[in-house]
């Protein structure tokens, strides 16, 4: 057998798996329609949220550059460009992205996963973990975990519009089918 030919008997195996065993449907279920992953839209948004700095700006836990990237100690970073901040939002994007699919144990649609991401993004994976907003949903209750969104627009203890009006688009987001 050709190394295509087993390609394509292991993508059978795999469709056949998910589809015709409780473990696979599950699987499935959890992310509405098999493996779900950040739109491209909600990217766009989480661009729109952040806003775009090409250089170092102070924030509530140090310094962040392009679009809401947390400088590490070790980084090395004075400016980006709007592609090279791109890049690193993915990169930043993708562990947010990861940690709701670790996290969430209920079946989500596109909608609502690319909502929790941009949530998880801006309040960071451990904020997320310990939310009430996840144990709600996680129990089923959609409709409480989407107010829980209007809970997180404070930083360092203050309300600030700017989150205000992040957390009601991600909320509404959610909301929607």
């Amino acid at each position: 057998m050709s190394g295509r030919a087993w390609l394509l008997a292991g993508l059978l195996g795999v469709l056949g798996f998910l589809t015709l065993t409780k473990t696979g449907r599950e699987l499935a279920a959890k992310t509405g329609s098999g493996i779900m992953n950040l739109s491209g839209n909600a990217l766009d948004v989480i661009e729109r949220f952040e806003g775009f700095s090409p250089v170092p700006y102070k924030d509530a836990q140090g310094f962040s550059i392009g679009y809401g990237h947390f400088i590490l100690p070790d980084e090395n970073l004075t400016a980006v460009t709007k592609a090279q901040a791109r890049e690193l939002l993915e990169q930043d994007a993708a562990i947010a992205e990861a940690e709701v699919k670790t996290s969430v144990t209920v079946p989500l649609t596109q909608n609502q996963f690319d909502a929790l991401v941009s949530l998880t993004y801006n309040i960071g994976i451990t904020a997320f973990r310990n939310s009430t907003l996840l144990k709600k949903l996680n129990a089923g209750d959609y409709s409480g975990a989407a107010a829980q969104f209007l809970r997180w627009d404070k930083s360092q203890g203050e309300t600030l519009a700017a989150l205000t009006a992040r957390r009601a688009d991600e909320q509404e987001l959610f909301m929607t089918a």
